[in-house]
């Protein structure tokens, strides 16, 4: 596979805010001044980078048959395409899942309820139901992997369907991949559910693995785009393409810090769509062709962050429930007792990772 300037970089950032994110979530927030109370909100718009990683599943997975496609390339084999997959995601994912229904046993004991749960993170089903969205009762992050899995499958078929059919109907037929998910996703959201407590209440049933698959598409796009013009050389003008976009988005979050999770979008979906997901693929087409910011973020620190980027996200939420339960107890209310608290996550989270990656992700190799 092509490297990608600054994509390894980038997801080495990403990942960071999202540990970043869920530390601010148990941030004190009692007297906050006006200027702070500003950036907590702020803070909490800060899941809309997780658009990034479904877009990079559809960029990085749609590549192989894009130079199929369009180049005339080896065809990807399907099943060695699968293989590598499940061998990429579920050791180290299995691991932590246990691990964290170990850990919720130990603190909250067992209830007949959380098996439905845990076998619904082992065969990556978390998202259809309210009930097992969650595949453990603590390190909730893992709900994300379940529909990571559906849009790598979804990108497959997407794909395949695509190197089936002649050139000239490529453009038709992405524009029906747009037409069909959609459907799905207003179909899924019209159904009888059961109203649910909590975040639940807002989050499901509007983050379906539906609206995440357009994600994907945008993904596709850029692959197609990148693969189509391999010639194209890179300008200083996509920089400012690039830090534009940037701007945009996070000017965007500010202004609207104080809304709902669903709200600004159309239809009502997570990571305020279309809107902040276009916005991210511009940028990171941009990055691909930029002549600095690509160089600046693919640095030593972000892609060593990078090549641990899973384990990391695996890990971090499990290490935060132990730490809070164990040794840090006075998070919510001592801002001296958070900011050690967060740093000693961050520590932990990257040693663990490292060593998920070393003995567990690269069990195979």
């Amino acid at each position: 596979m092509q490297k990608l300037n600054g994509i390894s970089g980038l997801r080495g950032i990403i990942a960071l805010i999202i540990v970043l994110y869920h530390l601010q979530q148990i941030r004190p927030i009692q007297g906050l001044a006006d200027w702070d109370w500003a950036l907590y909100e702020f803070f909490n718009m800060l899941p809309v980078v997780v658009a990034v990683f479904f877009i990079l599943t559809g960029l990085l997975r749609s590549l192989g048959y894009w130079g199929y496609i369009l180049h005339d390339e080896k065809k990807p084999d399907i099943r060695k395409v699968i293989i590598d997959r499940w061998w990429r995601i579920a050791p180290a994912y299995y691991v932590v899942l246990t691990a964290s229904f170990v850990w919720g046993i130990y603190i909250s004991g067992f209830s007949l309820s959380s098996l439905p749960q845990l076998l619904s993170g082992f065969t990556f089903l978390n998202w259809v139901s309210p009930t097992i969205f969650f595949p453990t009762s603590v390190n909730w992050p893992l709900w994300f992997i379940g529909y990571d899995m559906m849009g790598y499958v979804f990108t497959v078929a997407m794909m395949i369907g695509l190197a089936h059919i002649q050139k000239k109907y490529i453009y038709s037929s992405i524009i029906a991949y747009i037409c069909i998910f959609l459907s799905l996703h207003w179909i899924w959201v019209s159904l009888p559910w059961i109203p649910w407590d909590g975040i639940l209440s807002v989050w499901f049933p509007h983050y379906s693995p539906f609206i995440f698959a357009l994600y994907s598409i945008m993904g596709i796009v850029i692959g197609g785009l990148i693969t189509g013009y391999r010639n194209m050389t890179k300008h200083i003008i996509w920089d400012v393409i690039f830090v534009t976009s940037i701007v945009s988005i996070f000017s965007y979050l500010w202004i609207i810090r104080w809304a709902p999770d669903l709200a600004y979008s159309y239809p009502m979906s997570p990571y305020r769509f279309p809107i902040i997901p276009g916005l991210w693929a511009i940028a990171i087409y941009a990055l691909i062709y930029s002549r600095f910011c690509g160089i600046w973020i693919d640095n030593r620190f972000f892609t060593w962050i990078a090549g641990i980027s899973y384990s990391l996200y695996l890990w971090h939420g499990l290490i935060i429930s132990i730490l809070l339960m164990t040794i840090f107890h006075q998070v919510y209310t001592s801002f001296t007792d958070w900011s050690i608290f967060s740093m000693a996550t961050i520590a932990l989270s990257l040693l663990v990772a490292w060593a998920s990656v070393r003995w567990i992700e690269n069990i195979r190799k």
